[in-house]
């Protein structure tokens, strides 16, 4: 079986905040089924990746890239520490990649 974060009602939004973590400078990538739903994600306190920017994920998908309007790439915060906030809408996440935890955490 898999594990997954998922709102508690259905229909209704959840939201799940990350602990800080560093970027590898590899894309934001996750592995959802938001299938009738929607997830969006923002890189909480950086301009460019608030969630009303990001292109929402609304169908089955593993390892998916994360885009945002305007032309944002998760990329570009190399080695900074970032906390994410996932928005989940009538839909599951399973996995997300691009970060790893901080050495002393």
């Amino acid at each position: 079986g898999f594990a997954a974060f998922e709102p508690d009602l259905p229909g209704a939004k959840g939201f799940v905040v990350t602990q800080p973590m560093r970027c590898t400078g590899e894309p934001l990538r996750l592995s959802a089924d938001a299938t009738g739903g929607a997830i969006r994600v923002a890189v909480l306190d950086h301009p460019g990746f608030e969630l009303d920017r990001c292109v929402p994920v609304n169908k089955d998908v593993t390892d998916s890239e994360v885009k945002w309007k305007g032309g944002s790439r998760f990329s570009s915060l190399k080695g900074k520490t970032v906390c994410l906030k996932f928005e989940l809408e009538s839909a599951r996440l399973y996995a997300f990649s691009g970060l790893e935890l901080e050495p002393d955490r």
